[in-house]
C-alpha cells in the first residue's frame, strides 16, 4: 500500500465495504442505500473518497463535515463532495436514506465537458456543497438516477460508453439546478471580492494541499506573501479561528484517517506528517484529542 493510498478509499475498496457487486468496473459506484451500517461506519472517522460523490438525501437527515465545516443536509436536498476533501459523518437519524453516485477522477476526465463552463461550478460547490431542490428538480433528479442505475445493470454491449454519456448530461444538469440557485440566493462570488477573503482561501486551499509537511504559519504567509502576524488576525477576523487553530485541525484528521484506515504503524506516521520523533507525534496528537495515538488507534478498530 503506497502512501497516496493510505489517506483515499478507492472505489473497489468501496464496494467491498458496502457490499456492492456491479460488475468488474472500478470507476463509478450507483446505490440507494439506508445511511446506517457499512456506511455509517465507513464515514465515522475523517477519510477522503477517491471520487467525485453526488447524494441525495431522501429520507431523514444526516450531519457531515467536509474540511472542518459542519454541513446538515436534510431529504430532498443534494450534497457534492470533491476528493480531495476529509469529509466525516457526525451524526444521522434513524430514518436517513439516500441515492449515492461516486464516479472515479479518471472516469470523469473521459467524459466530454467544456471545462471551462464547469469550473465556476466546481469552486461554487466547494464553498456551498449542499443545495435545497424543489420539487421538480428533486422528481427530475430521482427519475435520472433511476435511469444510471438501470444502464449499470444492464447487459448493454456498450454500457460504459452510455454510462458515460448520461453522466455528461448529469454534470450540465446539476451545473444548471446550481446556476439557478445561486442567482436566487446571491452565491456567485463577487468579481470584486476583497483581498482579505482572497487570501483567507488561499490560505484554506494552501492548508489542503501542504498541511502534511509543514505547521508553521511562516511558511503559509511566505506562499501569501504576507507577514505571519498579519496573516494570524486575517484568519482570527474572518473566520474567529486561529490560523494555528485551522492548521493543528488538518493536521489531526490527517492524523486520524491514518490512524484508522491505513497499515502503517506510529512511528511510520508520525515519520510521513513530518514529526521529528514518534514521542513529539504523540504529545501533539495527546495534546489535542485527549488520547495517545495507540488509544485513538484501538478505539477505532
Amino acid at each position: 500500500m503506497n502512501k497516496q493510498e493510505l489517506y483515499r478509499i478507492d472505489i473497489a475498496r468501496l464496494k467491498q465495504l458496502i457490499g456492492l457487486e456491479l460488475g468488474p468496473e472500478n470507476e463509478f459506484i450507483i446505490t440507494d442505500s439506508a445511511i446506517t451500517g457499512s456506511l455509517a461506519e465507513l464515514l465515522r472517522f475523517p477519510a477522503r473518497i477517491e471520487g467525485y460523490m453526488l447524494a441525495l438525501c431522501t429520507g431523514g437527515e444526516f450531519t457531515v463535515n467536509i474540511n472542518l465545516n459542519e454541513h446538515k443536509v436534510k431529504a430532498g436536498e443534494m450534497a457534492i463532495n470533491y476528493p480531495e476533501n476529509i469529509i466525516e459523518l457526525k451524526d444521522f437519524s434513524s430514518d436517513g436514506s439516500g441515492l449515492f453516485m461516486i464516479i472515479s477522477p479518471n472516469f470523469l476526465s473521459t467524459l466530454q465537458i467544456d471545462i471551462e463552463s464547469i469550473i465556476p461550478l466546481y469552486v461554487q460547490f466547494k464553498n456551498n456543497p449542499v443545495i435545497k431542490l424543489n420539487k421538480e428538480e428533486l422528481s427530475y433528479l430521482n427519475d435520472y438516477y433511476k435511469i444510471l442505475k438501470k444502464t449499470v445493470y444492464s447487459n448493454f454491449a456498450r454500457r460504459k460508453e452510455c454510462f458515460r454519456g448520461q453522466i455528461s448530461s448529469l454534470v450540465y444538469i446539476v451545473s444548471d439546478i446550481f446556476n439557478r440557485h445561486a442567482a436566487d440566493n446571491g452565491i456567485y462570488e463577487d468579481s470584486k471580492k476583497g483581498r482579505r477573503d482572497m487570501l483567507f482561501e488561499k490560505f484554506m486551499t494552501l492548508l489542503s494541499e501542504n498541511h502534511k509537511d509543514e505547521r508553521e504559519l511562516k511558511f503559509y504567509a511566505d506562499k501569501l506573501f504576507i507577514t505571519p502576524k498579519y496573516l494570524s488576525t486575517l484568519i482570527k477576523e474572518i473566520s474567529g479561528r486561529s490560523a494555528a487553530d485551522w492548521i493543528d485541525e488538518y493536521v489531526i484528521m490527517e492524523a486520524k484517517s491514518l490512524l484508522k484506515y491505513s497499515n502503517m504503524s506510529i512511528k511510520e506516521i508520525s515519520y510521513f506528517l513530518n514529526f521529528p520523533s514518534q514521542s513529539f507525534f504523540g504529545k501533539y496528537f495527546k495534546q489535542h484529542t485527549g488520547m495517545s495515538p495507540g488509544t485513538f488507534k484501538r478505539s477505532a478498530d
